[in-house]
């Protein structure tokens, strides 16, 4: 009993400290002006981050991690301009198939089996498009 026990936490170690190979996916949500035209930049955030999440249900972001559920709490922007877009701020609740997983990766409170999460990003207007850039935990810099 001791000896499983030992070898138990020994394999929740590795499984914590392992590193993530990645798959060399690299997404960024697009869609076209026309499709959003009626809509407030808040919510084409949202339609863009939903894109991003739907893509990384299906397709793993690490080895063969996923997201298996998510939800958007909130969508604020930020009160100042940046290099590159508008940049925003996104609340979210993510859950993945395996407890160790990417998304994981940072902290997060986890609430009822799900990772509350928060990450900064930037709408970004280009010809006939807006894109979204994932920019990270750390809120992006003042345009000077």
């Amino acid at each position: 009993m001791v000896l499983f026990a030992v070898l138990s936490l020994l394999a929740i170690v590795f499984l914590k400290t392992q590193v993530y190979k990645s798959v060399d996916d690299y997404y960024e949500a697009t869609i076209s002006l026309n499709e959003v035209a009626e809509l407030s930049n808040t919510e084409i955030v949202e339609k863009l981050l939903t894109m991003y999440m739907e893509h990384y249900k299906h397709k793993p972001i690490f080895n063969d991690q996923r997201i298996k559920y998510y939800t958007i709490i909130k969508v604020s922007e930020l009160k100042y301009a940046v290099a590159d877009g508008t940049a925003f701020m996104v609340e979210y609740l993510i859950q993945q198939h395996f407890w160790n997983e990417y998304w994981e990766v940072g902290g997060g409170k986890a609430i009822d089996g799900m990772v509350e999460k928060l990450v900064f990003v930037s709408l970004i207007k280009e010809k006939d498009q807006f894109r979204l850039k994932i920019n990270g935990t750390i809120p992006p810099e003042p345009k000077t």
